[in-house]
Formats: structure tokens, sequence, C-alpha cells
């Protein structure tokens, strides 16, 4: 019954193995993660400006890389009269191409409840698999010192994604701007597209 399965997650909880979310639960080990809704639903206009200038970087007929996140999701309408190929980790993401009528490969890999990522090794196999002309991805948090995200799992994805693309470019919010992450991605985006002060060794671009 819907109060016994309620009593089991508390139960759950207490011990330390879960976290509580809206609707369900989650592993304690996905705790540092956000929640997808929750994230897409901030700072939206702000994300979508970053996402409609990042895309005048995406020519015609091109294969693109795109993380998990909310900020490149919103890339996806403004690549419609482009003839590309998505690549993804983020199901949400795929899901958007899907809306678009744009083609869309998703990596597989094992999912995060909470932010709809795939990563594993899956994922890395598709990551390697395909040459890519540009990778658009955010993250959690740029300071001078580095770019940062929430796992090494999530890093080691977004560093194939960059390695196998010929163009790499970081969308990132002020919100992220100053903010240090639990891991530090290893990869040097070619530009950087924000509307925060960024100092960064990157060319960047400002809106």
């Amino acid at each position: 019954s819907e109060m016994t399965v309620r009593r089991d997650l508390e139960k759950l909880e207490t011990r330390g193995l879960i976290v509580r979310t809206h609707g369900g639960a989650v592993k304690r080990e996905y705790a540092s993660e956000s929640p997808f809704n929750k994230r897409d639903a901030e700072r939206g206009a702000e994300k979508s400006a970053l996402a409609a200038r990042a895309a005048l970087f995406v020519d015609d007929g091109s294969t693109v890389y795109l993380d998990s996140s909310t900020t490149a999701m919103r890339v996806v309408p403004f690549l419609v009269d482009k003839d590309v190929t998505v690549i993804t980790n983020g199901l949400m993401t795929a899901a958007e191409c899907s809306k678009y009528s744009i083609r869309a490969i998703c990596t597989g890999g094992a999912l995060n409840a909470l932010s709809y990522t795939l990563t594993g090794i899956e994922a890395l196999k598709c990551a390697e698999r395909y040459c890519a002309d540009i990778f658009l991805f955010s993250c959690k948090g740029i300071s001078p010192v580095g770019i940062y995200e929430s796992s090494p799992e999530v890093c080691a994805v977004k560093e194939a994604m960059a390695k196998n693309s010929r163009r790499t470019i970081l969308l990132v919010d002020s919100s992220k701007v100053g903010e240090a992450g639990k891991v530090r991605l290893d990869l040097e985006p070619d530009l950087i597209v924000t509307d925060g002060d960024v100092e960064y060794r990157s060319e960047v671009i400002y809106l």
C-alpha cells in the first residue's frame, strides 16, 4: 500500500541509504545532484540566451555532442533548421530533440534518476566512438583554477566528448562563476559563453 511504501522509504532514509525526493527517492550516492526539474526552472531566460548564442557556432550538417545539462538542452530549439545530428548522454535532451524532430543518438549507460544523466562504460564507449564537429556543455562551477562537476563519472563522459570533438564550447551562467564543485574537469574549452564575469584562460564571449 502507499502507506507501507512511505514507511519503508522513511526507514531507508533514516538508515542513510536513500534521499527522499518529490514523488520518490534516490540512492544516497546521487544526493549531491539537484533534481533536473529544479535546475531547469532556475535562470531559464539566462540559459536560453546562452544557448541561442552558442547555437550560432553550429554549422549546418554538423554532428553535435550535447551534455546532459539543462543549459545544453536549451540549445536544441535553435538547431531546428541546421540538419544536425545530436549525440547526448542526457535523457531529457534526447527527448527535446524528439520534440523538434532532430536526429539524436543517446549514449546509453547507467541512469542517474535525479539528473537523467547517463554515465558509465556504455556512455564512454559511445562518446569515444563518434567524432563530432562541436561539443556544447555546461558545468557545476567555474573558477580561475578550473571547471567543476559533481562526480568523476560525469567528468569522464564530458572529457571523452571533448576529446572527440573538433571544438568545445562551455555555456555557463553567472550563478556558477566563482563556484567550485566536487571534481575538476580535465578539459579546456576553446570558448566560453557567459553572462557572468569569468576570469579564465579560454576565450570568453560575454552576453
